[in-house]
């Protein structure tokens, strides 16, 4: 393999000390955080490409024993550190060579010479970063009084922390036990994450002497898909199967394909088990907006109160002087109400988004695939592309409607008007309607009536219509 200056360059630049984990001060390293730091070093070294053992495992087997990288999958050679080629008499040539002999002996005794530099930088480089993991106590005995650790290799270093602090101990054994059934997010997260975390939990038991067979393998693991209530309908699939098809080599492609049926089911609009999923956002959403339109409602009367109070006392004032009032809304107020407010906006615009997502049977499609004639009458040509609504226009003003509370047990109107207010309904203060509403909500209608409200809210409707009976 020819070294480059490129290649060079991107050994001097690999990795960075800064992202690999630290062991805390005063603390010792055990198993699991050793096989961490190594698998990420492994992980690095592969990287680097390289012609020897296959050149498929890039520098692995400069780090790797020799007898765990025979263990690779696609293993074909063992990996063979370079040596250093020694020094060439470029000035006195062997008997019988030519001229065109001594430039390729020159030139393989270059390019050998290059491969030991990188080899030597590679070892240099991850040994730095394996190192600065630790405190320097916890290989303080391989440095030598004069050369320090240049004479240390990777492999050795790796050895002295396994065998000084790498205990295989029962404790360790019993939280990968119990971590092979911790709980998984299978509704945001890919099921592949889990397969990695439980393989990677099944290779540490049997580096631990504690290999566990397939079938409690697929048990505990079935236990976990079970939990997350994603798929449970394809966990009773499995059950169901017969046990020769219930194998380590099935269970992984069946609970991915089913997991990718489920999660495209959930996108499109699907059957009640994907819709059960969705039910608690819509609620939670629903409790929201709930919470903050009682305290915006809350809020509304006691600030027509302030404003009629306020518009009394001035009404009685002395022409040309202007009276302060200690009851007139502060600005604090008035901001944590708009901010109420938009924030109710932004949490129905939330609430549409994931009813769209939600399956309903008796959704029907607007339009149709036709063309011609059947485009005039509402439905879709050939040629357009237009994303399809499978709801229909959004009613804001029907949901402002629906979800505005009330309160049952009122009987007559707070007060005595017949003012009408496109976002806050009948119930307004004497200069408070459509026209001259403070606060209006996203859609508001200045020129809504009580008469004709133009679709707004509806609050306290039933006390108006008895008040206009009562004051003709």
């Amino acid at each position: 393999m020819t070294v480059t200056n490129e290649m060079k360059m991107f050994v001097a630049g690999l990795g960075d000390d800064e992202v690999w984990t630290k062991l805390g001060q005063d603390l010792e390293p055990d198993y699991t955080f050793i096989t961490d730091i190594v698998e990420q070093a492994m992980n690095l070294v592969a990287t680097v490409r390289s012609d020897k053992a296959g050149g498929r495992t890039g520098h692995m087997g400069l780090i790797m024993p020799a007898a765990k990288f025979a263990l690779l999958p696609g293993f074909t050679a063992a990996f063979v550190k370079e040596a250093h080629p020694g020094d060439i008499d470029y000035t006195t040539a062997p008997a019988a060579t030519t001229s065109s002999q001594m430039a390729d002996r020159r030139y393989e005794h270059q390019n050998k010479l290059h491969v030991f530099e990188m080899e030597q930088m590679i070892e240099t480089k991850i040994k730095k970063h394996i190192m600065s993991c630790f405190d320097k106590d916890i290989y303080i005995e391989l440095k030598h009084h004069l050369l320090g650790y240049s004479n240390v290799t990777v492999e050795e270093l790796i050895r002295h922390l396994y065998a000084e602090y790498g205990e295989k101990t029962e404790l360790l054994q019993n939280k990968a036990l119990k971590d092979l059934e911790d709980d998984f997010d299978m509704t945001t997260n890919n099921i592949k994450l889990l397969k990695i975390r439980q393989e990677k939990l099944k290779l540490f038991l049997e580096d631990t002497e504690q290999k566990i067979n397939d079938g409690t393998y697929i048990k505990k693991t079935l236990g976990v898909i079970e939990k997350s209530n994603y798929i449970n309908k394809d966990v009773l699939k499995w059950r169901r199967r017969a046990l020769c098809d219930r194998t380590i080599a099935e269970f992984w492609p069946f609970f991915k394909e089913a997991h990718k049926k489920q999660k495209l089911k959930l996108l499109q609009g699907g059957d009640e088990q994907a819709n059960s999923v969705m039910q608690s956002t819509l609620n939670d959403y629903a409790l929201q907006i709930m919470r903050l339109e009682k305290y915006t409602d809350d809020q509304q009367v006691a600030l027509n109160g302030l404003i009629d109070r306020e518009s009394q006392s001035r009404s009685g004032s002395i022409p040309g002087v202007i009276e302060t009032s200690t009851s007139t809304p502060s600005l604090g107020e008035a901001t944590e109400m708009t901010t109420a407010q938009a924030l109710i906006a932004s949490l129905r615009s939330e609430l549409s988004v994931a009813q769209q997502q939600r399956y309903d049977p008796n959704r029907q499609q607007p339009g149709g695939p036709g063309r011609g004639d059947n485009r005039a009458a509402g439905g879709r040509g050939r040629g357009d592309r237009r994303p399809q609504n499978v709801l229909g226009a959004v009613d804001n003003d029907a949901d402002r409607r629906l979800t505005r509370r009330e309160d049952p047990n009122r009987l007559k109107k707070k007060f005595k008007n017949k003012n009408y207010c496109h976002t806050h309904g009948y119930e307004c203060s004497k200069d408070h309607d459509s026209s001259h509403c403070m606060w209006p909500e996203k859609g508001h209608k200045q020129c809504a009536t009580a008469e004709n409200p133009m679709g707004g809210c509806l609050l306290y409707k039933r006390l108006w219509q008895s008040y206009c009976l009562e004051v003709p």
